[in-house]
């Protein structure tokens, strides 16, 4: 059984970097906030660099050769409890719908963490947000209705502001890391069934980067 290489060492790097990343951001999330923002950005920037790699990288890294039409990924997923579904050498036609969506909603997860980071004004969002804060301050400051002549009435109104932004992108964050983890359920569930389905060790093939040819 002749072995061939499918998984270039940068796949293999930001799949095992972005496992061990993710679970140190869901582990200090309660624990450690330095941790838990670092981990994030990190994230972020994996995330960048597999995109990129997605277009220049080594053939099986490359979108072009798993992102297929959604029809032939539900053919794949049909067919794969009868194992009949097709053996590829890189993603299956369903992994590879699999590898954008999970793309897609892990930079989401990362961006609205560091947008509820930046309401909190920390983080490097923190200065792109501070204008709209400080303008809608100033543009309060010049009203004149009586109620802006009492004492403290601009600051009660901005904490109110500040507060329900921090409402919103907490919640936003915390749908979209419940859905980063649904999807990397079901991505898990996916890799074991086609491993049974083709007989071969998907999450060894992640580790070594060679599958047999056949």
């Amino acid at each position: 059984m002749r072995m061939i290489k499918v998984w270039d060492r940068f796949v293999r790097f930001f799949h095992w970097s972005l496992v061990l990343l993710i679970v140190t951001a869901y582990v200090s999330a309660e624990r450690s906030e330095t941790l838990h923002v670092w981990a994030g950005h990190a994230v972020l920037i994996l995330i960048v660099m597999r995109v990129v790699w997605g277009f220049i990288g080594a053939p099986h890294a490359r979108f072009c050769s798993f992102v297929t039409s959604p029809l032939a990924a539900l053919a794949y997923l049909k067919a794969l409890p009868a194992r009949r579904a097709p053996r590829t050498l890189g993603h299956n036609p369903a992994g590879g719908w699999m590898v954008l969506a999970l793309l897609a909603v892990i930079a989401l997860t990362t961006l609205t963490g560091l947008a509820n980071y930046a309401a909190e004004g920390k983080g490097v969002l923190a200065a792109v947000m501070a204008p709209t804060a400080v303008s809608v301050t100033d543009s309060r400051a010049g009203s004149t209705p009586e109620h802006d002549h009492l004492p403290g009435a601009h600051e009660t109104d901005h904490d109110e502001h500040d507060d329900d932004d921090d409402a919103v992108w907490h919640e936003l964050h915390e749908l979209m890391v419940n859905l980063m983890l649904m999807l990397v359920a079901v991505h898990i569930a996916g890799v074991l069934a086609s491993s049974w389905d083709h007989r071969e060790n998907l999450v060894r093939a992640m580790v070594t980067g060679t599958k047999r040819e056949r």
